[in-house]
């Protein structure tokens, strides 16, 4: 009684009568214990420690105090995605801001690139701002492993107001810089 219903689930199917009702590949069994172990990177939790240095470099949330990173540590959503996995798409609904904590996506609109991102770099500001009253207007997709933060609107309403305001003041920057530099190309 122990070991759980977890492992109890894989081995009666690798006991079942029937082959066709057992694991089809040695690769689809192994999948299933390191679900069950969390050995997947994906699946492991994220130290608090690893969230903090991760937000602390992102420049955008440079002039927040330490104490103030640690309440964005706690707020978001934090994990581990594989490459090639779709974080927003493009004509959807949603709301939360999205911090890429390591690795890089790709941002495309109607199939064309726009933008390569980086650790350090962020998107889902226009729905977030816009608390879901327009949908995601590109597709971010990873193209490595990466480290996703998410924020919601409700979780960041429980931020301090410091916090918020330094969040909202530092989006509003980039909006604007990005309003600047859509003016010099046209």
């Amino acid at each position: 009684p122990e070991i759980g219903p977890q492992i109890d689930r894989f081995v009666m199917r690798m006991l079942r009568k029937s082959p066709e009702e057992r694991y089809p590949t040695w690769a689809d069994l192994a999948l299933d214990v390191a679900e069950i172990g969390r050995l997947s990177v994906y699946l492991q939790t994220i130290p608090d420690s690893e969230k903090f240095v991760a937000l602390r470099k992102i420049p955008l949330l440079g002039k927040l105090t330490d104490a103030e990173i640690w309440e964005l540590v706690h707020a978001g959503r934090w994990r581990r995605v594989p490459p090639r996995t779709v974080m927003t798409r493009e004509g959807e609904p949603g709301t939360s801001l999205f911090f890429l904590a390591g690795g890089e996506a790709k941002v495309t609109k109607q199939g064309r690139l726009l933008n390569v991102m980086r650790s350090g770099e962020y998107f889902g500001e226009i729905a977030y701002v816009k608390a879901g009253a327009v949908p995601r207007s590109a597709t971010a997709e990873s193209i490595t492993d990466a480290l996703i933060a998410e924020f919601e609107p409700s979780a960041c309403e429980l931020l301090g107001r410091n916090c918020q305001l330094e969040l909202i003041l530092a989006l509003l920057h980039t909006v604007v810089d990005r309003l600047m530099l859509a003016d010099e190309r046209t």
